[in-house]
């Protein structure tokens, strides 16, 4: 089974996707998702999944390390929000009796 699978999507090939969603516990439609967007897989889905194949992790990494990998985290935003002008503060620029 191991030689029919070159990339990731091969595996559906040897298991239905319906069967993998299923047996992560996902819904079909979310579990498509995932599938175009591999790096919200979790280690345990990939390990899970590789099961059924009869593939390691290390080779369910090699595998994904040959797809083109898309994140949910977008590497152009800034990782925080700015902090937000709290009113609890003293400003100097109010006029506040002293």
């Amino acid at each position: 089974m191991k030689n029919k699978i070159q990339t990731f999507r091969d595996i559906f090939n040897v298991v239905p996707r319906s069967v993998v969603a299923s047996d992560l516990g996902k819904e079909n439609d979310r579990f498509m998702e995932l599938t175009d967007h591999l790096g919200e897989f979790t280690i345990q889905e990939l390990a899970l999944i590789g099961n059924f194949c009869s593939l390691t992790l290390s080779e369910m990494f090699t595998l994904i390390g040959g797809e083109t990998i898309t994140f949910p985290l977008d590497l152009n935003q800034p990782f925080c929000r700015p902090a937000r002008k709290s009113r609890l503060f003293y400003s100097p620029s109010t006029n506040h009796p002293a």
